[in-house]
């Protein structure tokens, strides 16, 4: 039914993002973290007025996602691909953006 199958994609959802905020503490996680991160954006989960200080996605793509009013201070985007994306007050301090493509 469309009320589990809401239910599984909300779990996987949660699942991801908890992953993503490892990232800040356990530096063995970036790649994980970058992946579930774009799978994330390719679900069109919502990403707004998230805190994802010090996060590390390198990589990831994050094309397209509106992240406005998130804080990514301090978070690695090495090579993330940011084409598109809506930064609208997106709290961008000290991130490492070596890479990044954004237009």
């Amino acid at each position: 039914t469309d009320m589990a199958r809401r239910s599984k994609v909300d779990a996987l959802s949660k699942s991801l993002h908890k992953l993503v905020v490892m990232s800040a503490r356990d530096p063995a996680l970036p790649m994980v973290s970058a992946n579930a991160a774009t799978v994330l954006n390719w679900m069109r989960v919502q990403l707004t007025c998230l805190d994802w200080r010090g996060v590390s996605l390198p990589g990831a793509d994050l094309s397209h996602a509106v992240l406005a009013h998130t804080n990514l201070s301090g978070a690695d985007l090495t090579a993330a691909n940011l084409r598109q994306a809506v930064l609208y007050h997106t709290d961008l301090t000290q991130s490492t953006l070596a890479g990044v493509s954004f237009g």
